[in-house]
């Protein structure tokens, strides 16, 4: 192999057509280099790197010019730790079993809305306690549902009832008859407008004896606590905002007693149902602001 120095090749680019020959050349050197980088990139292994693919039945099409927040939007289908089994949710049984459970339905606050239903259930020993929809009862049961006669307890991943007892619904009360509209039309027409009709105390009673619902869309009654310890009723509106003002009632007044009897236990209210089905006078004992009202209400 003959070296050529670099005055040689300066020599040479001074002699007739010995550019073109130098520039031949190098264009065939720089081939030849390049040839050899493709040939030595192709000899060298590739590093094997694992590919993020999608899981199968899933196709990721990226256009040019796609955006990056697309592709991240995509990213979380492709489950790449992994994707967490769905809760298969058994429908409930029609007629669910009577719950062998040592426990006592003593009252019910049933309502439209959920979070405002309350159960009164005592345990083996008696002792009386509020629940609300998803709070634990004894015997390592759940609160499912309310209702006007019974609440559904799941334990065990089955549903179960517990009914209120014979005595709770049996009050001997019906409903009255409401009496015709004097000023309904001859041939069942109806008035343009006809006046609205003001119920009294003893209707409200009758329809709370037999439709608890019906009365508790009209005014809400929660139970109210002081220190802990249970302290009465708690009065709020409910759908007729006038329905406590009517009375001289307001909206947060506890009721600690009523018709001489100390609302001390969370069953006694229930307990003055059957009280109250024959009672005249609604004697009510309010605190409001902290200090004791009385209020006679004649039902009629």
């Amino acid at each position: 192999m003959v070296a050529i120095s670099g005055k040689d090749l300066l020599m040479l680019c001074r002699q007739p057509g010995a550019r073109l020959r130098v520039l031949v050349h190098v264009l065939l050197i720089l081939m030849l280099c390049y040839s050899l980088a493709q040939l030595t990139w192709r000899l060298w292994p590739e590093p094997q790197l694992p590919a993020l693919l999608p899981t199968p039945g899933q196709s990721v099409a990226v256009a040019g010019g796609a955006s990056d927040s697309g592709l991240a939007r995509q990213i979380p289908q492709w489950h790449l730790f992994g994707e967490v089994a769905r809760e298969v949710v058994a429908p409930k049984p029609v007629d669910l079993p009577e719950t062998n459970l040592k426990l006592t339905l003593r009252g019910l606050i049933a309502s439209t809305d959920p979070r405002e239903a309350r159960a009164i259930v005592a345990d083996a020993s008696g002792k009386e306690n509020f629940y609300r929809i998803g709070d634990q009862l004894p015997g390592n049961a759940e609160l499912d549902e309310i209702h006007v006669d019974r609440i559904v307890i799941k334990r065990g991943g089955r549903y179960e009832t517990l009914k209120l007892p014979k005595e709770s619904l049996n009050m001997g009360v019906t409903a009255p008859a409401r009496a015709a509209d004097p000023a309904a039309g001859v041939g069942g027409r109806t008035p343009a407008v006809a006046p609205r009709r003001s119920y009294s105390l003893r209707e409200y009673r009758d329809t709370l004896l037999n439709d608890p619902q019906q009365v508790a869309d009209l005014v809400r009654i929660n139970p109210a606590y002081d220190n802990g310890k249970f302290a009465g009723y708690k009065l709020q509106a409910g759908r007729d905002a006038s329905f406590l003002a009517r009375y001289g009632l307001r909206p947060g007044d506890v009721v600690t007693a009523v018709n001489g009897v100390a609302l001390d236990s969370p069953a006694k209210g229930f307990g003055l149902m059957k009280d109250l089905a024959n009672a005249d006078t609604l004697d009510l004992v309010v605190e409001r602001d902290g200090i004791k009202q009385r209020f006679a209400l004649p039902m009629n």
